[in-house]
């Protein structure tokens, strides 16, 4: 039992500090100190995968702690990734067949 709550701890820690880098990202993503193209070519699939692991639980946490801004900037990344991504998909096309 001390040995899962002890895994538990550490994932949650690693967890945390993806999710404080990707947040340090996007704040500077936000202030246009980096450019988008850049870290959509860095970090493009890191940052939809790390994100589609918490986004269920940021919600609670914001809730939980009456703090709507936790993430705030991570989402906005995977928000502008997911927006340049959509961009980049080429249009299907009806040929009528």
């Amino acid at each position: 039992m001390i040995i899962l709550a002890t895994l538990k701890k550490i994932r949650n820690r690693e967890g945390n500090q993806v999710c404080l880098f990707f947040e340090g990202i996007g704040i500077l993503l936000q202030r246009k100190l980096l450019d988008a193209k850049m870290v959509e070519d860095l970090f493009d699939g890191s940052v939809a995968r790390a994100w589609e692991q918490v986004k269920t639980g940021v919600p609670k946490g914001r809730k939980r702690f009456n703090d709507p801004t936790i993430y705030y900037y991570f989402e906005h990344l995977y928000n502008e990734m997911k927006r340049r991504e959509q961009k980049r998909q080429p249009k299907s096309y009806s040929h009528g067949l």
